[in-house]
């Protein structure tokens, strides 16, 4: 900003000076004379050159200090000229007019406050020309600087809408017109932002009383059109278009203006889709669309209102490959992807619908869209697993496998309200289970909230006629036969009432049997069971009970027989099949088992079925199991010496087939070897580990299939990797003896939170399972404590030709497993004592150790076993040193121990 000052001409102050007088003779004097000489001249800057050079030697002249800090300020050098005038000032605060001069400097160096003092000041001047002066000065100085400040605040309303923060553009222009009438630029920013924030109203009212102002501003006129399209009034809205058109001609307000009463016709011609689809009118909806198509490209809303009409109509295949269509054109859109999901769907291409809506959840994570599709998901997955558990129960209702039945319903009631069919089939399932007093208490709390259910009527007759409740029984049956009289149910109330008569020895003796079996009295209930069968046919439930508690007597021969004649008559009974798969394993018939458990899976379907025969097949030893062709092993272990500073590394991995017809004989490939950290190349010998690597071939021998116990013969290659045999080349070795493993105890198992389900650890790990067993939900990381007992001893004494000598090892552990982590993790506490010794006390130290250990189990799936322990041992060298095999080491050691080591079998 620049203030318009009137001017005070140094011109004429420069002849008020004249020239320098006689008196006035020396250089100064025509430094002086020089410059004002140079003034005249025009030669401004050697002028001022001049002035400052006379100043210095003559800074109490007033009248050329003035005349230079004007001349200053002609050069527009403000600083200097401010720096001049206010050193004047304070020698001369009387010269008034070089006051004025210098308010005049500060406003051009945009110090306005204190220019603003100085002319309030002079305005108290005496002399009335510089008073009048001062006062004008003030009031522009004052009024540029009002116009300064609102410039300043329109130019903060664009910045604002050009950032669209429309709320702020509003506030600010209110804020502006508190002060002064709005100009024009400004009103039309506010309307603007109304109407990005849908205030149309508001906005209209506004904009019509800015029109009465300017009634030729086009741009004004195609707003309020817009307002009043926007709040549906379009007829108006068309009135102002046409008219800006034709008194705007050939401008671009007369075009904007054609193009919105084009897009108004097209507009109101999709309104009218929408209104016939929210009228269900779908068939004209596709004609309307259609029309609009032939006057041009659809918009994609109106492609998926046309989907949806065909969607609507039936027409499935058509509206899905329109859609397909246009999800190639666009594939982002989250809106047409669930809609092919949805036809998909309804065209029984599920796999494909579900991928669809994986992708929209996974591409548009926190949206609407992902929600729905999420939604969808889930609630497909949940109607598959709700009708394979209906499959599964209905089928085994057929099968009568009532047990079951009660399981499955119960297991769908923890997710969900149960449907009415399933209520009553949970019902009937504990009827036939023999368990009376449930099924009623279940069936008096649903007759409460369905007291006219008749079905459900008839049979809480029955039941409580089986809890020795008959009058109860009577009452409710004739109550039936009364209120339907007439029809099917007054008829099946009758003849259930002839049937409520006083319980018979039989069933008085079924009872009996079901009180024995839950005490667990496995002896009394085959004996009450037997008496049954001398009066009488026996119920199917009274043959199960009786074989259950064969099994649980352990009279496995009697039991199978009883079983395999139960068979024939009930080929199709789940529960007599997988009874007979355990009995038979029992008795050690293999293959009788595997048979009945394929036949099972085979015809089973139900996962939970098939699972539980799989894992039977499992436990059959694999050199048993004919379906099993090749075995494998492998072992790895890290261990911490501490007597020696040490960590030694061994391993194996061992792989191996069985001989038809001979499966106890096992050809076998291995990969075997061994290392510490502190042995070194060219030594004599390694105090610690035979540091070797070696692979061979072999033949191994299983005298008792249930047992971990062989007989082996190997040869192959070996070599010494410190270089101590053969000068470390690979060499031939044979070595041959027999190796084993046994476990005891409860404690010797990691139990899985289920009946009958065992993973074996502490070196009984099973072979390898493919799928492997998922942890139940909830229960990954259960506490359980356990302090079960166990003990387990393993040991391998073998001969090795590159010795020349048989070495043995042995190893026990007696101790509790203290507590379990879900069904795969365990904690011991044990006992330990290790052995080591050769024939010739040539190589390994011969010695016996003892002490104490703590160890995590970790069995992720059967077949696979992780062990982390740290023991504390005391030892004993067995005295023998004459080959210097100890190096003169004490007879007693104490050792610290730290080891980690992965077992696999499969």
């Amino acid at each position: 900003m620049r203030l318009r000052l009137f001017p005070v001409m140094i011109a004429g102050l420069l002849m008020a000076h004249g020239t320098a007088g006689g008196a006035e003779a020396g250089a100064a004097e025509a430094a002086k004379s020089r410059a004002y000489e140079l003034y005249e001249l025009k030669r401004y800057p050697e002028a001022a050159a001049e002035f400052k050079h006379y100043l210095e030697q003559n800074p109490d002249d007033p009248r050329v200090a003035f005349d230079y800090g004007s001349l200053l300020s002609e050069l527009k050098r403000h600083d200097e000229a401010a720096t001049v005038l206010e050193s004047l000032h304070r020698k001369e605060p009387e010269q008034e007019v070089a006051y004025f001069r210098l308010g005049a400097e500060y406003v051009y160096l945009e110090r306005y406050a204190e220019a603003g003092k100085i002319f309030s000041e002079l305005e108290r001047s005496s002399n009335r020309d510089l008073a009048l002066a001062a006062t004008e000065a003030n009031r522009r100085l004052q009024t540029d600087l009002a116009r300064e400040k609102r410039f300043a605040a329109e130019r903060g309303v664009f910045e604002l809408a050009g950032q669209f923060k429309h709320l702020e553009v509003i506030a600010a222009v209110n804020e502006l017109e508190k002060q002064e009438p709005l100009s024009f630029a400004m009103a039309m920013q506010r309307l603007y932002a109304l109407q990005s924030v849908g205030q149309f109203p508001l906005a209209l009212d506004l904009a019509n009383r800015l029109a009465l102002e300017n009634p030729a501003a086009a741009d004004l006129a195609l707003l309020r059109a817009d307002l009043l399209a926007q709040i549906g009034r379009r007829l108006e809205a068309a009135s102002i278009w046409r008219q800006t058109e034709r008194d705007n001609a050939g401008t671009a307000a007369a075009a904007q203006a054609a193009r919105r009463l084009q897009a108004a016709a097209r507009q109101e011609a999709e309104d009218r889709v929408f209104e016939l689809a929210r009228q269900h009118r779908y068939r004209e909806v596709v004609e309307a669309i259609d029309e609009l198509k032939e006057k041009g490209e659809l918009p994609l809303l109106l492609e998926l209102q046309r989907v949806y009409a065909w969607q609507a109509l039936g027409q499935n295949t058509r509206a899905l490959n329109r859609a397909n269509e246009l999800g190639a054109i666009h594939p982002g859109d989250a809106e047409l992807a669930l809609l092919r999901a949805g036809l998909l769907d309804q065209l029984n291409q599920w796999e494909a619908a579900a991928e669809i809506l994986r992708r929209v959840a996974r591409d548009n994570p926190g949206t609407t869209a992902a929600v729905e599709a999420e939604k969808r998901l889930r609630a497909e997955t949940a109607r598959r697993e709700k009708n394979r558990a209906l499959e599964y129960i209905f089928e085994q209702a057929r099968r009568q496998n009532h047990r079951a039945v009660i399981a499955a319903i119960d297991e769908l009631e923890k997710k969900e309200e149960l449907d009415w069919i399933l209520q009553l089939q949970r019902l009937y399932a504990f009827q036939a289970s023999g368990e009376y007093s449930i099924a009623l208490e279940k069936a008096n709390v649903l007759a409460a909230a369905h007291p006219d259910a008749t079905d459900l009527g008839l049979l809480r007759g029955e039941l409580l006629a089986q809890n020795e409740r008959r009058e109860e029984a009577m009452k409710v049956l004739e109550e039936l036969r009364q209120r339907y009289s007439g029809t099917p149910v007054a008829e099946e109330a009758v003849r259930r009432l002839k049937s409520v008569v006083p319980p018979s020895a039989t069933w008085r003796a079924e009872q009996r049997v079901f009180e024995l079996a839950a005490r667990q009295q496995h002896r009394e209930v085959a004996a009450a069971v037997d008496e049954l069968e001398k009066q009488g046919e026996l119920s199917w439930l009274m043959q199960m009970q009786r074989l259950y508690a064969l099994q649980g007597l352990g009279e496995t021969s009697r039991a199978l027989e009883l079983g395999d004649r139960l068979a024939l008559t009930h080929a199709d009974a789940t529960d007599l099949a997988l009874l007979r798969a355990d009995l038979l394993i029992r008795d050690h018939r293999w293959q009788d088992a595997a048979t009945v458990l394929k036949q099972v899976k085979r015809e089973h379907a139900d996962p939970a079925v098939a699972q539980e025969a799989d894992r039977r097949l499992q436990s059959i030893p694999s050199v048993s199991n004919l379906d099993r062709w090749y075995w494998g092993e492998a072992y790895l272990s890290g261990d911490y010496l501490g007597r020696f500073g040490t960590v030694v590394g061994s391993g194996f991995i061992r792989h191996g087939t069985f001989i038809p017809h001979a499966r106890w004989l096992q050809p076998f490939q291995e990969f075997r070897f061994s290392a510490d950290t502190r042995s070194r190349i060219g030594g004599a010998r390694s105090v610690i580990a035979d540091n070797f690597t070696a692979i061979s071939l072999g033949l191994r021998a299983q005298p008792f299939e249930t047992e971990y116990l062989y007989f082996y013969v190997a040869g192959g290659l070996n070599k010494d990797l410190l270089g101590r045999r053969e000068a470390g080349n690979w060499t031939e070795d044979f070595q041959a003896g027999v190796y084993g493993f046994k476990s005891w105890g409860p404690g010797a198992v990691l139990q899985t939170m289920a009946p009958a389900k065992i993973i074996p650890t502490t070196g009984r790990v099973p072979a390898i399972v493919a799928g492997g067993e998922a942890e139940e939900p909830g229960r990954a990381n259960r506490f359980l404590w356990r302090l079960d007992w166990f003990a387990d001893t393993g040991a391998d004494f073998s001969y090795y030709k590159r010795h020349a000598d048989w070495i043995g090892y042995g190893q026990g552990h007696e101790g509790f497993r203290v507590f379990q982590l879900g069904s795969h993790a365990g904690f011991d506490m044990y006992a330990v004592q290790n052995i080591s010794w050769d024939t010739r006390g040539n190589y390994f130290d011969n010695l016996v150790e003892g002490g104490h250990g703590l160890r995590w189990l970790w069995a992720p799936r059967r077949g696979l076993e992780v062990v982390l322990r740290g023991e504390w041992l005391k030892g004993y060298y067995l005295g023998r040193d004459d080959r210097g095999t100890r190096g003169g080491a004490e007879g007693r050691y104490d050792d610290f121990r730290a080891g980690l080591s992965v077992g696999v079998r499969w």
